[in-house]
Formats: C-alpha cells, structure tokens, sequence
C-alpha cells in the first residue's frame, strides 16, 4: 500500500527524509529553495531515493541541470503529468 504525503517546500520534504520515502515527486517551483537545490539535498542524504521533478518550466537546461543533479525523471507539467507520472511509477513497479 502506497502511502502519499504533500509538503509544502523543500525544506519540509528534507526534513521528513527519515520517513523513508520509496519515491518523491518533487516540484521544480517551491516555497522556498528551488527543485533543483532540494533535490540535490535530497540526493547527498539518500542517494537511492528515486525523485520525478514536475515542472512548468520548458527550458531544455533546466531538465538537464535537473537529470546531472539526479532527477530520475523530468515531466513537464502541461504535457499530461498524471499519465507520464504513472508510467514513470510503474517501472518502478509501484
């Protein structure tokens, strides 16, 4: 059984890292520190941890700085997300 938890910032998502997260979707834009620097924060404290970035952004760098810095995957908020998401999630057999 999956268990979903929403924070508001990156900050609140590192803080609950020792809840073991099996996978985090992570939004580009938080309250706060960016994706980019929760997810590398996320990636020095547990580096098996998958993490998909959502974002609005369209930029072709910010995807790439976003996969060197660990992002397992990036969706692009208004290309469908829920459908690319669940399939990201089903490779991982989830």
């Amino acid at each position: 059984n999956a268990r979903i938890i929403s924070v508001p910032s990156g900050e609140e998502c590192l803080q609950r890292l020792q809840e073991n997260p099996d996978v985090i979707i992570l939004d580009y834009t938080l309250k706060g520190m960016n994706g980019l620097e929760t997810l590398k924060q996320i990636k020095q404290a547990q580096p098996d941890v998958p993490v998909i970035v959502v974002s609005s952004q369209t930029q072709i760098q910010t995807a790439v700085e976003l996969m060197n810095a660990g992002a397992l995957d990036y969706v692009e908020k208004n290309n469908f997300p829920t459908e690319r998401i669940v399939s990201i999630l089903h490779t991982l057999n989830f």
